[in-house]
């Protein structure tokens, strides 16, 4: 009896690569929506302490009897009250922690798949990747390049790292930043570093 042909050593090592593209491409996602799940829990407490503090003072001015302060914090707390209703970071929060979990489980499944894959589990994992992306709103650009940035950092590869503007730090919870410019610039900021100081 015949054994099976071994795989060529191409296809071995396009398999390889796959592999890592999948599990790096699982990390990252994974990693996107822990963040995004801390995100909006951090908002949804914030939002409650606020309600509760808004409320407790509108009792405090309609002891006190002062009308026009009575009447703006009212507002304020009938605004924050909507608020969740309208935003609803809970959810949110919860949508992404269990997308943050099925990744999880993914790179579980691919550790235990060990080292060596062939092609029709590449394309298991693929489609899988696909599957969960496919029920996911577009992600932020400047927050994923946070995320491989600490997976760079991890790696002992930080010299890698993509750097963002003050801008793209702060509000890359809030704005999808062009992620062509950001890597233009970037590819720029390389270059320069890399070009020999001239006398």
């Amino acid at each position: 009896m015949e054994s099976a042909a071994e795989p060529s050593q191409e296809l071995v090592e396009h398999c390889w690569k796959r592999r890592n593209k999948i599990v790096y491409q699982a990390r990252v996602s994974a990693l996107y929506h822990l963040k995004r799940e801390r995100f909006f829990q951090s908002n949804d407490k914030l939002i409650t302490f606020l309600t509760a503090v808004a409320a407790t003072s509108a009792v405090g001015f309609v002891l006190k009897k002062v009308e026009w302060l009575d009447v703006g914090v009212g507002v304020v707390t009938a605004v924050l009250a909507l608020v969740p209703a309208v935003y609803n970071p809970a959810d949110l929060a919860r949508r992404h922690g269990q997308a943050a979990a099925e990744f999880r489980r993914l790179l579980a499944d691919a550790e235990r798949a060990g080292e060596h894959w062939t092609v029709d589990l590449c394309d298991e994992f693929s489609a899988r990747i696909l599957d969960l992306e496919a029920v996911e709103p577009a992600a932020l650009s400047a927050l994923v390049i946070v995320c491989e940035n600490h997976l760079k950092i991890a790696a002992g590869n930080s010299a890698a790292r993509v750097r963002l503007n003050w801008c793209e730090s702060l509000f890359k919870q809030w704005y999808d930043f062009d992620a062509a410019r950001i890597a233009d610039r970037h590819q720029r900021e390389t270059s320069q570093h890399a070009m020999p100081a001239t006398k």
